[in-house]
């Protein structure tokens, strides 16, 4: 799944919402998703299944939320006030990355899950981003190809989260245990680690073809 594909389904909503802050700069947006993303860093890594820790797993996904809106905010609001340009694309894909590494290394360090998972998972999730962008840096079109993209990590990132709380306020059985993880959070990490690496390789294969016997752009 590939939900980078399907960003233009969300335009009902986000155009509208867009024209109402067009008199805003696109770089506040942008600057506003990493204040997010530190905030919802700091909640995943405080958060846990106890009464205290639950609500801080709430206010990580509530942050998880904003970030994205924000993250999808700022390049439509630059597009419909003609402010797109290199250096916004430039910050935005930046604060996208800042954005994942804090999000994945709160989740890595909480203790719903293993930190040598959550390190893989950032290592797949970075990986991913930069053979999307060295391709677009060399002369290729930015490849956003691949099993998993932005869009489906955040999408995972925004249900993901609410079905750890919900079960650990349940109190039902962990049937994943039963297969060594602690939690839907930590199967998740596992998924964005397995999938980033395929993804990586896609993507780096797909960057080779794009090269001709000269080694140069085709």
């Amino acid at each position: 799944m590939v939900l980078d594909n399907y960003r233009t389904t969300l335009d009902w909503w986000l155009v509208p919402l867009a024209k109402a802050f067009r008199h805003i700069h696109p770089d506040v947006f942008t600057w506003l998703s990493l204040v997010a993303a530190v905030a919802g860093g700091v909640a995943f890594w405080k958060s846990d299944a106890t009464d205290a820790g639950l609500p801080l797993l709430l206010a990580a996904w509530a942050c998880v939320l904003l970030n994205s809106v924000l993250d999808l905010l700022d390049g439509k609001v630059a597009k419909l006030t003609g402010k797109a340009t290199p250096r916004g694309d430039y910050l935005d894909h930046a604060i996208d990355r800042f954005s994942d590494t804090l999000f994945l290394l709160g989740i890595a360090f909480s203790g719903w899950a293993r930190l040598e998972i959550g390190v893989l998972a950032l290592t797949g999730t970075l990986l991913t981003s930069y053979m999307g962008t060295q391709a677009q840096a060399v002369g290729l079109k930015r490849n956003y190809s691949g099993l998993l993209g932005r869009a489906d990590r955040m999408v995972l990132m925004l249900i993901i989260p609410v079905a750890d709380w919900f079960w650990a306020r349940q109190d039902y059985a962990a049937p994943w245990e039963s297969v060594g993880f602690q939690s839907m959070l930590e199967i998740m990490l596992a998924y964005f680690a397995l999938m980033g690496i395929l993804t990586t390789a896609q993507r780096f294969i797909g960057g080779l073809r794009g090269f001709g016997a000269d080694g140069r752009v085709k």
